[in-house]
């Protein structure tokens, strides 16, 4: 499989949507999730709260050296998914 194909295999969900996250989304909790404005996909790019805060410091860009500190991590749809639940946080 290739994620530039939008699919990828993973181990626990098989074949899927290929998804991008922060590092930090991966394996954390309750560190929020914020996604790219993308009405045409289910599962937009998403990052934590911490990368929201730099994405907002560079008046809503992801500047080259802010883009590296996110640490891009290619997930399958029910990775993201599961992120997405462990992250949320009540406003």
């Amino acid at each position: 499989m290739d994620p530039r194909d939008g699919v990828v295999h993973c181990e626990e969900h098989g074949e899927s949507q290929a998804t991008f996250v922060c590092r930090h989304l991966v394996h954390g909790m309750g560190l929020g999730f914020y996604t790219a404005d993308d009405p045409d996909s289910a599962r937009p790019d998403a990052w934590c709260g911490a990368c929201e805060r730099l994405r907002v410091q560079h008046g809503g860009e992801w500047p080259e050296d802010v883009e590296a500190t996110l640490g891009a991590t290619l997930q399958c749809a029910g990775c993201y998914d599961r992120a997405r639940v462990r992250n949320a946080v009540e406003p």
